[in-house]
């Protein structure tokens, strides 16, 4: 009965809900043909409901308790997605950059520190801003256009946010290189997640 209701029920839950995320994320970057970041915990939450099967089937499982050894190989999976989540919470900080080129991001983020008026001394993969103590992460992966940028100090947290609010309103308005390789590869998986959701509901 549980195995039914896992694969019946949560399985094609889990994967249309994942499926329209990813669709979303592709769908928005493909359709308006412009790049834009959003907050990288939305990628942990839907990363974490990929894991969350593990950590439920122990609970519903029907299979009887022996007092032995074996009985600890049940509780592995829950604890790996305890030790996997706070992993992925430590380094899915942040703001995720979508149909983002090496070009585009760095002249997103420069236009934002100006409108801000935020003085900046550029190094490799960060940029640092004196005059309010923070430093800027930068990651680019120029080939899937896609990006990371994070405050190494978590306590500028709204200084990040508000330079991401700034480059979004810079992408919106003004013509950028765009890479849409990321798009099209989460619209690829959120339609995959929306036939495993189909596979799963239908099975006999």
């Amino acid at each position: 009965m549980a195995t039914s209701f896992v694969l019946k029920v949560m399985f094609p839950c889990l994967f249309v809900t994942m499926g329209l995320f990813f669709l979303a994320i592709g769908g928005r970057g493909i359709a308006f043909r412009k790049p834009f970041l959003l907050s990288a915990r939305w990628l942990l939450g839907i990363c974490l409901l990929g894991l969350a099967p593990s950590f439920v089937m122990p609970l519903l499982s029907v299979i009887p308790r022996t007092g032995g050894s074996l009985d600890w190989l049940t509780w592995l999976n829950p604890v790996m997605f305890v030790i996997i989540g706070v992993s992925m919470w430590l380094s899915l900080r942040g703001y995720m950059a979508f149909a983002v080129t090496d070009v585009s991001f760095r002249e997103g983020l420069l236009a934002a520190l100006n409108e801000l008026q935020l003085p900046h001394e550029e190094t490799l993969g960060s940029m640092r801003l004196p005059s309010v103590g923070a430093d800027l992460q930068i990651g680019v992966q120029s080939a899937m256009g896609m990006g990371q940028l994070r405050a190494k100090q978590p306590q500028n947290g709204d200084v990040l946010a508000d330079v991401v609010a700034a480059m979004n309103k810079y992408f919106q308005s003004t013509a950028v290189e765009i890479n849409l390789a990321g798009c099209v590869f989460y619209c690829l998986m959120g339609a995959f997640m929306l036939l495993a959701a189909g596979v799963f509901a239908f099975q006999s």
